[in-house]
């Protein structure tokens, strides 16, 4: 299995790769849309931090946020209708996203 230290975004009709980003200095291990259109999206990698980054139109080369977690993280999930996600690694942690 190929592991990345990438975020990608695909367009799925030309099977082309749009946008990508050195987001981690470790394996990316999670991918999270905000819900209901939101404009952002969380990655959360290995290196123990969780990355908020904008989607305007295109997104964006920064981060707009980094979180950074008490150890690698494995999964990230947002809430469904608030603007929070949660972070797993060897504890659970739940963070605020900017609105």
């Amino acid at each position: 299995m190929k592991r990345s230290l990438q975020v990608r975004v695909w367009d799925l009709a030309s099977r082309k790769c749009v946008w990508a980003v050195a987001a981690h200095r470790g394996i990316v291990k999670g991918v999270s849309l905000a819900p209901h259109g939101a404009n952002y999206f969380v990655s959360a990698g290995d290196d123990a931090k969780a990355k908020l980054w904008g989607v305007h139109g295109r997104a964006e080369n920064e981060p707009l946020a980094t979180f950074v977690g008490k150890a690698p993280f494995t999964g990230v999930d947002h809430h469904w209708t608030r603007n929070q996600f949660a972070t797993s690694s060897e504890v659970v942690e739940v963070s605020t996203c900017g609105s």
